[in-house]
């Protein structure tokens, strides 16, 4: 699936804004966002419930959607749809509800018993053919749904935040159990969600988006470990700031005079300002200097224990950073302490020349 320079605008708000993704068969890519950045829009804009005002969308080299072409309607875009709402209908019973869009398509009897046995095989509901909604769980109603997306044996899964009305026990069962089928049929999947733990544990990759434009997409690694903008770094996890000014193509100068090595970056150029990025459990913290490069003096302001770490804000220089520990590493307030930032765990996240 493509793409290209897609844009939704209503009235004198732009809900999408020139979104440009390229997305392989049988890829599982989740548009991760908080709310109103313009990922759900985006999911309906591919399933033709919104007209894009403009760009294009192609699946397969087939164009669904351009300016001045025809558009091609929902019903034959050969895709599957699971909402955020179960969306199942109580007055019929599961057989039925996963049967509905078989009518629609007017296959025959055979067929449609075929598929949707399969379909339920697939999400473990089969046996409840003759139950109505109303006798299952919430996560049963939520596998309805999915089995119904799957029984029309779509080119392309669309999710709406389908998990977000679970509890989160069940949510987090159910993420693995999406990913799993996904796998086994594998079929090319498009997934919108607010969580990021969600995006995290099921996507190939992740299309961070804000205010209807994609800021970075990537492996769950990558996104993680090497953000390339301040708002993909502080939505996905907690990371510390620290600007500075290139004075090599691989160092960065701090506010005290400290100067840190950088691996993982483009070329610097001496002089350019820099915002750097490390996440507090990647800074080592120590009682006494450990003389490497990369290492801070700071004082201890405040230490929480959290359970299974204990977060820490260490004051260095005019700056606090947050550090993250095991628990079984304790340094009391006030403690002055030398701190690790790993070259290789620092991420340059804007560059500006000067």
């Amino acid at each position: 699936m493509e793409l290209r320079k897609l844009r939704k605008v209503y009235g004198s708000t732009v809900a999408v804004d020139g979104v440009d993704l390229d997305i392989g068969k049988g890829e599982f890519m989740t548009l991760l966002g908080p709310s109103g950045c313009g990922k759900t829009t985006t999911l309906r804009m591919i399933a033709g419930l919104v007209e894009p005002t403009e760009g294009e969308i192609r699946v397969g080299g087939k164009v669904l959607s351009s300016p001045g072409t025809k558009v091609v309607p929902p019903e034959k875009r050969n895709m599957g749809m699971v909402f955020q709402s179960y969306a199942v209908w109580p007055h019929m019973k599961v057989f039925e509800n996963v049967a509905f869009p078989l009518h629609n398509l007017k296959k025959s009897k055979e067929e449609i018993r075929r598929r949707v046995r399969a379909a339920l095989e697939l999400v473990k509901l089969d046996g409840l053919e003759d139950r109505y909604p109303s006798h299952l769980s919430g996560g049963q109603q939520q596998r309805v749904a999915l089995a119904r997306a799957m029984a029309v044996e779509p080119d392309i899964l669309l999710f709406d935040e389908p998990l977000s009305n679970l509890d989160a026990k069940l949510r987090e069962e159910m993420r693995f159990e999406l990913k799993e089928i996904q796998r086994r049929i594998g079929v090319t999947s498009i997934y919108v969600t607010h969580d990021q733990a969600e995006a995290m544990a099921i996507s190939d990759r992740i299309a961070v988006m804000s205010q209807g434009q994609i800021k970075q997409i990537g492996n769950p690694c990558e996104i993680y470990d090497s953000p390339q903008d301040p708002f993909t770094a502080e939505f996905i996890g907690l990371a510390n700031f620290i600007p500075g000014k290139a004075t090599g193509e691989r160092t960065v100068c701090l506010a005290g005079h400290q100067e840190l090595e950088i691996d993982k970056c483009r070329t610097l150029n001496a002089g350019a300002d820099v915002l750097l990025s490390i996440r507090p459990h990647n800074i080592r913290i120590y009682k006494q200097s450990d003389r490497t490069r990369n290492e801070l003096e700071g004082i201890v302001e405040k230490g929480s224990y959290l359970g299974d770490k204990v977060d820490y804000r260490i004051r260095v220089g005019e700056r606090i950073l947050r550090v993250q520990t095991p628990p079984g590493e304790v340094f009391t307030d006030g403690t002055k302490v030398s701190l690790h930032l790993p070259a290789e765990k620092i991420s340059v996240i804007s560059v500006n020349p000067g």
